[in-house]
């Protein structure tokens, strides 16, 4: 499929995670493609208003419909990479959950928000804008920080198609208690879907035997310390018993006594 984009344009000079996240954003939905021509400079006139080539990040111009991406001269303006999601969510190519609510969207406003300076370092998630940052300097620094970020996004965003998967599987399991009771699945991300959900107890089976009691908030509901568990952790989030039955009723009466 031919790319939308023949030719991108950005920023000459050090470069940063905001336009280099913009590009892999692109390439990730088939806008452009490696044959791709990048060009580190500032755009003509003519260029900025030629739809087959996208500015990103330079050219004093906010105009998807011409492929224009910077916000150097509007600081209500996100980054160069938050204003390239929302073009894709504007075309489709991001649901309303992956755009507002997944964890990848908070993760591209992280790194627009140390770009306009709105955060000094975004602590965990700012860790893509400061490997970036490393790269400045070095021989062929911007192609070598390219290729990092798109191997860093390969990763993240297999995580992600792992999540949207779980969460489809798991908002099936939706009850209307607080307890969700399941035994096909074995979900990595359980802490993220059943907060997103209002589930406080998770219940699956651990082997033929026995069954595995997770708190998510066990700050707030601890599994007390009792004499029938196979095995409890000591922070009280999760415990193994040997029934299902024994399983829900002791979620049965955290919830009760905590009421």
């Amino acid at each position: 499929m031919k790319p939308i984009f023949e030719k991108i344009i950005t920023h000459s000079g050090n470069f940063h995670a905001d336009e280099i996240l913009a590009i892999i954003l692109l390439k990730q939905f088939k806008f452009i493609n490696d044959k791709t021509i990048i060009e580190r400079r500032i755009p003509t006139i003519l260029e900025l208003n030629d739809t087959c080539i996208c500015c990103l990040d330079v050219g004093l111009s906010y105009s998807p419909s011409c492929g224009n991406f910077d916000h150097h001269h509007n600081n209500q303006l996100a980054a160069t990479c938050q204003l390239v999601w929302r073009y894709l969510h504007a075309h489709h190519q991001i649901d309303d959950w992956e755009y507002k609510n997944a964890p990848l969207a908070a993760f591209i406003k992280k790194v627009s928000q140390i770009d306009t300076g709105v955060i000094a370092n975004g602590g965990e998630l700012g860790f893509f804008n400061s490997f970036i940052k490393q790269f400045n300097g070095t021989k062929n620094g911007f192609n070598k920080a390219l290729k990092w970020g798109e191997q860093t996004w390969e990763l993240m965003w297999w995580n992600h198609t792992q999540l949207k998967l779980e969460r489809k599987q798991f908002r099936q399991l939706k009850t209307d208690t607080k307890v969700i009771v399941y035994q096909d699945h074995k979900f990595k991300n359980w802490h993220y879907l059943a907060n997103e959900l209002g589930i406080e107890f998770l219940i699956s089976p651990l082997n033929k035997e026995q069954w595995i009691i997770r708190s998510v908030h066990p700050q707030k509901y601890p599994l007390p310390i009792r004499s029938d568990y196979i095995f409890r952790h000591n922070s009280g989030f999760m415990a193994i018993i040997a029934s299902k039955r024994k399983a829900l009723e002791i979620v049965k009466e955290i919830l009760e006594l905590c009421s």
